[in-house]
């Protein structure tokens, strides 16, 4: 668990487009980690690194 998590830069786009895109189309209190994982087509452990 020491490893550093590697930032890929696509990837954080893809996570604030989705974020961005849902937020503005559903409310920042109606939208959640799952939806925004589902959104990005990542993981949703990968959310929280």
């Amino acid at each position: 668990m020491n490893e550093l998590v590697r930032h890929d830069p696509a990837k954080a786009a893809r996570i604030l487009k989705a974020t961005r895109e849902l937020v503005l189309r559903h409310g920042v209190r109606s939208t959640n980690v799952s939806e925004i994982a589902r959104a990005a087509h990542i993981g949703k452990g990968t959310l929280y690194l």
